[in-house]
């Protein structure tokens, strides 16, 4: 793995909080933010979580009926049963780079002053578009599901530049609020190929299991 994946890969761990003194041996219990994030630590060995992506707080009379109709989420069914490849591993926190993108972007929308340097509005530069471009070509270059990430995540960062433009030169909030609007609409897009992409890379691998 290089060195920026290894990066892509902790950054999922940085986001998730270890419950009380909880280290990576055994079944250690998590903060599970988004179920996405289980996927990943579920490979870690980790098989006990808590947190936003099982379930918001509720009142306590709301938990039975809760308990009887929880699903746990379709991959991480699926990794539950099978052993992802740890060149995966970036696949699988490919989409908290994502959203950790669009909340910089975010961020420097709400400053009045100069965009931050960790937001970088070139789609080949920011921390996905290393990764889609560099060794995740490489190995999913194949799927068309991968191919078509492309053009929605250049757009992506088009609408971003859009965005930051209209910021500095021309506030009209009612235009800012029609290309943030389109924002979420990509930026969602986006996730869902994500998601279609490591389905059809799962199914792919399974395939070829004995």
């Amino acid at each position: 793995m290089t060195q920026d994946a290894g990066f892509q890969s902790q950054a999922l761990l940085d986001t998730s909080q270890p419950c009380g003194q909880s280290d990576w041996q055994g079944t250690g219990g998590m903060r599970l933010p988004v179920p996405a994030h289980g996927m990943m630590l579920l490979q870690l060995g980790c098989d006990l979580a808590q947190g936003y992506g099982i379930a918001r707080p509720m009142p306590a009379e709301q938990l039975p009926a809760w308990a009887q109709s929880f699903a746990t989420d379709e991959l991480c069914n699926s990794v539950a049963g099978f052993k992802w490849a740890r060149d995966d591993l970036p696949l699988l926190v490919a989409e908290h780079d994502h959203q950790r993108w669009m909340r910089s972007l975010a961020d420097a929308l709400e400053d009045s002053g100069r965009a931050p340097a960790s937001l970088t509005l070139a789609h080949s530069e920011c921390r996905f578009g290393r990764w889609y471009y560099g060794e995740a070509r490489q190995r999913y270059g194949k799927f068309e599901s991968f191919q078509n990430i492309e053009a929605t995540h250049s757009h992506l960062h088009e609408l971003g530049h859009q965005l930051m433009h209209l910021k500095d030169e021309n506030p009209d909030p009612e235009l800012i609020k029609h290309c943030q609007d389109e924002l979420e609409e990509v930026s969602k897009r986006l996730s869902d190929m994500l998601q279609f992409l490591q389905a059809e890379v799962l199914m792919d691998a399974m395939s070829g299991m004995p």
